[in-house]
């Protein structure tokens, strides 16, 4: 099932890599976040 789910928005991705890219900058931004927050 989450498989399935996953290849949808793997799918997803390849048919909108703009939105891939933003997802994948978010993704980035919120580690930043964490380590940031950890150190502070």
């Amino acid at each position: 099932m989450e498989a399935a789910t996953r290849r949808r928005q793997l799918l997803g991705a390849a048919g909108g890599p703009g939105v891939a890219f933003v997802q994948a900058r978010q993704g980035l931004y919120y580690i930043v976040l964490a380590v940031l927050e950890l150190h502070l």
